[in-house]
């Protein structure tokens, strides 16, 4: 029988800072880019992902529709001391609305002399969309910039992604060389049921599939199976590699996982969950021994508190190596939240010898007087001196355009609440007639992502479930006059 090893994974907390927005635009001509308060709460947070999208670029001031945001510059900074900063990175972005293209350029503070330098520079291309659909990342290199990778998107009818695919740039021959590509493909219940992943044959230069994912899910949308084929060259067909079964019980789910052996499926491990108490889960891991008899492997506990949205805001997980006797501290982490439920502390936790937890890392973010995110820092704990030590902070800085036209007329105005909403939008009318209304809902990059009428009532609940987290324009037409309103999707 194959060598196997079995791989647990504990549960990683991924932290993502999102774009922001000032009430006001902030000049960067009389700005200090060399120093900064860890107080400087009147800047726009930038999310230091890299990867800025249609939404974040361009978004709705939250008092006024007609107040559109895009994304001017991002300045990271690193403390020298507890509360003085240097700047160290810079973005400025640049937009072609014609041939829709976002692109920034990148300048690092480097050398002894402390001199700004060109680093990255990144360019997007959007279709009609306003879908990726293609991204160039270039490096400084001997005063010039050179071509690095190339990533390129395509999508199904229903603007899904279908196909990415990953270049990198040959210097010597000057043309883009093929990596990675990835298929992906859906079922009727619009679930990702399919993933293949392409290399380049060096013989041929063709994209060809080494590994294949198929997943099957129930009426509920639950993933029951997964199973993993790997091409053969010899056979020039896909064969069975490994495979993972879930099954539920009580809102639990059990994991088995087996691989492929002699024409057969072979058990090799399993993971069952028992429920502690409302908050807390069991998972006791086994592994299938001489083929024939399951034996204890290790034990995982883990303590989850979610929010009224679903978000997890609180995590504390142990394992276990001795059937439930001892435990030994994973992961845990905790997110404060204001008064609308926006977080603004992450804390993050490690497991010390004396068997107990420290702190370890901090994530804040700050809001603004209309609850937009403005800035963002990161902490350090410092045992020894038993305080947070502030390590970085990022700020971004957005120019106002006004790209929409609201027309609010007086003798037909409309109210939305819930706002934030979650799954139904309320909309009350006042003063309205007795003709039926045409509602369209656009995102803040002014995509239309959905329409529809309705009978003439004072009062109309649409059901917005659909839609992805962010901000929406909801524009409201009787025929005779159009209101627009504004709305958050949680």
């Amino acid at each position: 029988m194959k060598t196997r090893i079995l791989l647990l994974l504990s549960v990683a907390l991924i932290n993502s800072i999102v774009f922001g927005q000032s009430d006001h635009f902030i000049d960067l001509t009389n700005h200090n880019l060399f120093n900064h308060s860890k107080t400087g709460f009147d800047k726009v947070l930038d999310n230091n992902d890299e990867q800025p999208d249609p939404f974040v670029t361009q978004i709705t001031n939250n008092r006024d529709l007609q107040d559109l945001w895009r994304l001017d510059s991002t300045i990271s900074y690193g403390f020298v001391t507890d509360f003085d900063s240097i700047a160290t990175n810079r973005r400025l972005y640049t937009y072609d609305d014609v041939n829709k293209t976002v692109e920034y350029t990148e300048i690092t503070l480097s050398g002894p002399n402390s001199t700004w330098v060109n680093t990255n520079r990144n360019l997007w291309y959007f279709n009609d969309e306003n879908l990726q659909i293609q991204n160039i990342q270039f490096k400084w290199t001997q005063d010039q910039w050179i071509k690095f990778k190339k990533i390129e998107c395509t999508y199904n009818e229903n603007d899904r992604p279908y196909e990415e695919s990953y270049f990198t740039w040959d210097t010597i021959n000057e043309k883009w060389l093929g990596n990675t590509k990835v298929e992906f493909g859906y079922n009727d219940q619009g679930l990702q049921n399919l993933l293949i992943l392409y290399s380049i044959d060096a013989y041929t230069n063709d994209w060809v599939g080494f590994q294949k994912y198929v997943t099957t899910f129930n009426e509920a949308g639950l993933k029951e199976t997964e199973t993993i084929f790997r091409w053969s060259i010899d056979s020039g067909s896909w064969n069975n590699f490994e495979r993972n079964t879930f099954t539920y019980e009580d809102g639990l789910s059990n994991h088995y996982y087996d691989f492929w052996d002699e024409n057969e499926w072979k058990q090799y491990s399993r993971t069952e969950a028992f429920r502690i108490d409302t908050l807390t889960v069991l998972y006791d891991t086994y592994h299938f021994e001489n083929d024939s008899i399951w034996v204890f492997n290790m034990s995982y506990k883990s303590k989850i508190r979610e929010n009224e949205y679903g978000d997890i805001v609180f995590q504390e997980s142990y394992r276990s190596m001795n059937s439930h006797d001892s435990w030994i501290g994973e992961v845990k982490f905790e997110k404060l939240a204001n008064e609308f439920g926006q977080v603004v502390s992450n804390i993050n936790y490690y497991w010390i010898k004396n068997e107990e937890w420290s702190y370890n890392v901090k994530f804040q973010t700050g809001y603004d007087e209309h609850n937009i995110p403005f800035y963002s820092s990161t902490s350090i704990w410092n045992i020894d001196e038993n305080l947070w030590t502030m390590e970085k902070s990022a700020t971004s800085y957005f120019k106002n355009i006004s790209a929409i036209n609201e027309t609010n007329n007086k003798n037909c105005s409309i109210t939305v609440f819930p706002n934030p909403c979650k799954n139904q939008l309320n909309l009350s009318i006042e003063n309205q007639n007795d003709t039926a209304i045409h509602f369209k809902i656009h995102s803040v990059t002014g995509q239309l992502v959905d329409e529809g009428s309705v009978s003439s009532t004072n009062t109309i609940t649409l059901n917005v479930e659909h839609l992805d987290k962010g901000f929406y324009l909801i524009q409201i037409d009787n025929g005779k006059t159009i209101s627009t309103g504004k709305f958050m999707k949680l």
